[in-house]
């Protein structure tokens, strides 16, 4: 019944969907997810057009972008885009290639119920969607007191900036159930972005022998082929070795299994990962050419 109900989901989303192919003329809308540290999206309307790009920030966490509006639900999940569960620092983006209006809402415990959910209407040419917001603030909005986020979440520690920081390309899945390169050593502040070869995901598990995702872990949507995922690893807990596996169809025990080490020694040792930045041409080039700045995290048709 499980495989019937996902094979459903991508039936709908094919349905939905067009290739994910940026245009010049697209352009890129802004949603603060957990603004000011509050259980809201914001804007919480949006008005774009078809072809235009929509890009969630975290400003605390965790919270989900999840799409929403079975049986006229709110808060019910339709088995569409999810984000999965994000963290302050963390980002999403989905390019819209239909005209329509979509729900969407936090799944985390009662943050719908709370009202944090937005609407997305899509329609008109590509590049002339109003309603396009400014991104989100350099300076994070204050805490709560006692130090934790308004909405009862703690926020995540600042991170170090990194003036070399790289980027480093994973393959998901390239012709068989393997990550390519499956062991990465990267700096902190260094950013990995899985390119999806085929259907699978990204989930952080506690282990090398585990299958089983941490709830706090980062993780991506199950992802058709030529999607992306992206982290940048600049937080608190990003230290040591971080495992991650692809638990879609039982890909895990089939042994599609990865790890990213995070050593602080990278960086000035020049770091000689494969894959390490995104060449011209490549499939994240072209994903993100023309994407404004500040665009993250995975990108999805929908």
């Amino acid at each position: 019944m499980k495989y019937i109900s996902t094979v459903a989901a991508y039936l709908a989303l094919i349905a939905l969907s067009s290739p994910a192919i940026l245009t010049a003329d697209a352009a890129t809308h802004n949603v603060r997810v957990a603004a000011g540290k509050k259980q809201v999206y914001e804007p919480a309307v949006l008005d774009i057009a078809v072809g235009d790009i929509v890009a969630f920030t975290w400003e605390g966490g965790p919270h989900t972008v999840t799409q929403t509006g079975e049986g006229g639900d709110e808060c019910k999940s339709v088995n569409g885009m999810d984000s999965g569960t994000k963290a302050a620092g963390e980002s999403y983006a989905l390019k819209f290639n239909t005209p329509g209006t979509r729900a969407f809402a936090c799944t985390v415990g009662q943050h719908c119920a709370n009202g944090m959910k937005m609407k997305i209407n899509v329609g008109g040419a590509a590049g002339g969607g109003a309603g396009q917001t400014p991104p989100p603030a350099s300076t994070p909005p204050p805490a709560a007191p006692g130090g934790g986020n308004t909405d009862g979440t703690t926020p995540a520690a600042p991170s170090t900036p990194n003036a070399a920081a790289k980027t480093h390309t994973v393959a998901v899945g390239p012709g068989t159930l393997v990550f390519q390169p499956a062991a990465l050593t990267i700096a902190p502040g260094d950013t990995v972005r899985w390119e999806f070869k085929g259907t699978h995901n990204v989930k952080q598990v506690s282990a090398a022998e585990s299958c089983d995702p941490l709830a706090q872990g980062f993780q991506s949507a199950n992802l058709l082929e030529g999607g992306v995922y992206e982290r940048t690893f600049n937080q608190a807990n990003d230290t040591g070795t971080l495992f991650y596996v692809c638990t879609f169809n039982q890909h895990c025990a089939k042994g599609m299994k990865g790890s990213i080490t995070v050593d602080a020694n990278a960086a000035a040792a020049g770091n000689n990962n494969q894959n390490d930045a995104v060449q011209p041409g490549s499939l994240a080039a072209k994903m993100f050419a023309g994407a404004a700045a500040g665009v993250g995290g995975l990108l999805m048709a929908l």
